[in-house]
């Protein structure tokens, strides 16, 4: 048998608010990490350079751009 801890119920954003926030982060990044990549790093691979450019993108929206994000739209985001 699993036991939860009793916690105080979350308020979770709404799916749609928060694609449309990812999505608005995530093509500026795109375009701006993919044009550089391909200015700076033509040694490579074009596959390389998208593998590169991916992990960059997911590390940042991941661990700096989403969480600083996500509490500076806080008041529109949790608004039900």
């Amino acid at each position: 048998m699993v036991r939860f801890a009793k916690t105080a119920s979350t308020i979770v954003p709404t799916k749609w608010k928060m694609g449309l926030v990812t999505w608005l982060v995530i093509f500026p990044l795109i375009l701006i990490l993919t044009s550089l990549a391909n200015k700076y790093l033509t040694f490579l691979h074009p596959n390389l350079r998208m593998l590169f450019v991916s992990l960059i993108l997911v590390s940042f929206m991941t661990y700096f751009i989403m969480p600083r994000l996500q509490k500076v739209l806080a008041f529109w985001i949790f608004k039900m």
